[in-house]
């Protein structure tokens, strides 16, 4: 997949885990204009430019599917899609 990088932005912050593991943070303004934050698991050795292709990768594909999943749950009000090692939030605070 090619991934059009210039109409996204992307901050990244990370926090080693006791595992060895480490949770990423990021934050994304995308090209569809929706702004979105969330969490990944990246393993011991994974590059930064591997995390952030499999981050673009993610909100690409989850731009590209008709209906953003909305799983609410009580108190929360924003979308969200989640997966093994991966959270991905709707940025509702603007």
């Amino acid at each position: 997949m090619i991934l059009d990088m210039d109409l996204k932005k992307i901050r990244i912050f990370s926090k080693k885990l006791s595992s060895g593991n480490c949770q990423v943070k990021f934050f994304i303004d995308s090209s569809a204009g929706k702004p979105y934050y969330g969490y990944m698991l990246a393993t011991p050795g994974q590059k930064v430019s591997e995390v952030i292709t499999h981050i673009y990768q993610k909100v690409q594909d989850i731009e590209d599917v008709a209906g953003y999943p909305d799983q609410k749950k009580a108190g929360i009000s924003h979308k969200r899609y989640v997966e093994p090692g991966f959270m991905l939030f709707e940025d509702n605070t603007e």
